[in-house]
């Protein structure tokens, strides 16, 4: 029975991956199909693009609404000419229930307008009753600048649609396609919009905006409108350090939040 009440803990929260996407991603609605930071290792590698420094990132989520459920990930991205070379490893979950995910990505820029990427992940999974269990997936993505204002994203998350073997009732990797597009209004405003498609849910559109009210400081909001949800955050940038938290709320789970630190060298 306990592990009964385990998974169904799991699937009442709807998990949809256990790795974090970073405090800015997260604050815009988790719309980082068509952005382009550090963590686009784990929401789009093509936006790797966008590291032109060796860049190291640690995230910390936890859910409010069962606390023991906790996602942590570090990532290093490092650029080598037209390329951008990734390295993240993730663990989510909690005592009698663990998937942990080692990913190496490569994003290849094709002049300044766009980028391609592949990442190649290794996922473990344990479960005290059953034993442990391992599998590889692939995720692919690109970017695409129209302009100085727009820009249009696609990724595939688990393109080869794989899963734990003996574990299909628990299958925590999902097959995702996600497309989004971003507006840049002004240089303070950044407006996107994105929708994510799985398998077994419906689709779900997104919201996100940025404001950069200081160069130091940004404010975020963002929208989710299956079961709908709400999220906010802020982002702080000194030096070559950057600090970004965001918070998220939904009727069916509650409260979330993460934090997440970015350096560059």
């Amino acid at each position: 029975m306990k592990y009964i009440i385990v998974i169904s803990i799991l699937f009442s929260l709807k998990v949809n991956a256990q790795q974090n996407t970073g405090g800015r991603m997260g604050a815009m609605a988790e719309t980082g199909v068509v952005l382009a930071d550090s963590w686009s290792i784990n929401a789009n590698q093509a936006g790797m693009r966008a590291i032109v420094k060796p860049v190291l990132s640690v995230a910390y989520q936890r859910n409010m609404f069962a606390t023991q459920i906790v996602t942590q990930s570090a990532t290093f991205q490092l650029p080598v000419k037209a390329y951008t070379l990734g390295f993240g490893v993730s663990s989510y979950g909690f005592d009698s229930y663990k998937v942990q995910q080692i990913g190496l990505a490569v994003a290849k820029s094709f002049g300044p307008l766009l980028s391609a990427a592949i990442r190649v992940n290794y996922h473990q999974l344990q479960i005290p009753a059953y034993g442990k269990a391992s599998t590889y997936s692939a995720d692919v993505g690109f970017l695409y600048q129209f302009s100085k204002r727009v820009g249009i994203g696609a990724h595939v998350q688990n393109v080869s649609n794989t899963s734990f073997t003996n574990t299909a009732n628990f299958s925590p990797i999902p097959l995702l396609i996600d497309f989004g597009v971003s507006y840049k209004s002004t240089e303070q405003l950044l407006l996107v919009a994105a929708l994510q498609q799985s398998l077994i849910q419906t689709p779900q559109p997104k919201l996100g905006i940025e404001y950069q009210l200081i160069p130091a400081l940004a404010l975020r909001g963002g929208l989710s409108f299956n079961q709908l949800k709400q999220f906010a955050g802020i982002g702080l940038k000194i030096k070559k350090m950057c600090f970004d938290w965001s918070i998220n709320s939904q009727n069916t789970v509650g409260t979330g939040s993460q934090i997440s630190l970015q350096y560059e060298f």
